[in-house]
């Protein structure tokens, strides 16, 4: 018999703590360490930073050449190139980091009675992807990608409803980043 998994779930959001009592209650496999349903949840009152908390994310978009994308996100979005081997690459632009990775895995074409999906970094994953960097100052950096005529023709800069001012801007396989400053 294999012994069971523990996970800790810590969350202070006022959703998570509602919901994830509804979402366990119908799973009987899952009960607590004192063996009360899982669905039973204790708050946890923490002093300081004594439980672990996510501090970022980096996307990671999948490209056909490196050679094609790189010149992109470093010459025109102003990123630097911090590594670069074996068909992956990672960018940086102050706080901001972008993993690159070539989607160019042919095989797809001729393979059968497989999922499409068998590598991992078949060609047709590259421009499937999106991210959002926020920014300080993002009509400014429009204005200076304008020029450049990699905007996205349907994301032009606008305030949103949900509180952002933003753009879109499509990388050689049509990935889409779209930067974005919290407005009030």
């Amino acid at each position: 018999m294999r012994s069971p998994l523990r996970v800790l779930i810590a969350d202070d959001h006022p959703v998570v703590r509602a919901g994830l009592p509804g979402m366990l209650a119908g799973q009987p496999d899952f009960v607590r360490g004192d063996g009360r349903p899982a669905a039973v949840v204790d708050p946890v009152v923490t002093q300081g930073d004594d439980i672990m908390h996510l501090t970022g994310a980096i996307p990671a978009m999948p490209v056909l050449s490196l050679t094609r994308s790189l010149p992109f996100y470093c010459d025109q979005l102003g990123f630097t190139l911090v590594h670069c081997a074996d068909g992956f690459a990672i960018v940086r632009r102050d706080a901001v980091e972008i993993h690159l990775w070539e989607a160019n895995d042919q095989t797809w074409r001729s393979r059968t009675g497989t999922p499409p999906v068998v590598s991992g970094a078949e060609t047709f994953l590259a421009g499937t992807a999106s991210c959002r960097v926020a920014v300080e100052a993002v009509d400014e950096l429009y204005a200076s990608l304008d020029s450049a005529g990699i905007l996205h023709p349907h994301a032009p800069l606008a305030t949103r409803p949900w509180g952002a001012r933003e753009f879109g801007v499509l990388d050689p396989d049509r990935n889409l980043i779209t930067f974005f400053e919290r407005v009030s």
